[in-house]
């Protein structure tokens, strides 16, 4: 079952290549699957999903950027968000940690430090159109929507 990524007009703008056609998390009976265009990808059995639940945007106290970036400071190491907005926010735990591939795009300046990069992802936090309904894709219980801030603390 697919679940399209929210993808808002500052993502759209600003993360070249990505759109909601290429663009979503996919749960087989087996695997979980994530794509945000060609910048990440992560592929981990069903079960090595530990939990999965919605959050709230953590703004103020904390800022995610749209893109792929790590969310270690304010969550849990090896937390890394997934977003194309701050809708629709949910968060993965695995059992151990997944890897995953993260591409960095080029940059005029630095081209040595573009390319595809393998990295560890024990949480994980994607912005989806049906938060609930992958949650309950993945079989695990639909909570009310958890405040982030709360739930890390």
């Amino acid at each position: 079952m697919d679940f399209q990524m929210v993808i808002d007009d500052a993502a759209r703008t600003n993360l070249p290549g990505v759109s909601a056609r290429n663009s979503a998390a996919t749960v087989s009976d087996t695997e979980l699957e994530v794509h945000l265009g060609d910048l990440f990808e992560l592929h981990a059995g069903r079960g090595q999903v530990a939990a999965a639940q919605q959050i709230d945007d953590p703004k103020p106290t904390v800022f995610l950027p749209l893109g792929v970036s790590a969310a270690a400071e304010r969550f849990a190491d090896q937390t890394i968000a997934v977003i194309g907005s701050h809708e629709g926010l949910v968060m993965v735990d695995f059992t151990d940690t997944v890897d995953a591939r993260k591409v960095v795009p080029e940059h005029d300046d630095s081209e040595s430090d573009s390319g595809p990069r393998g990295i560890q992802v024990r949480h994980l936090i994607l912005s989806l159109k049906d938060p609930q309904g992958f949650v309950e894709a993945l079989g695990q219980r639909a909570s009310a929507t958890a405040s982030a801030v709360s739930s890390t603390a």
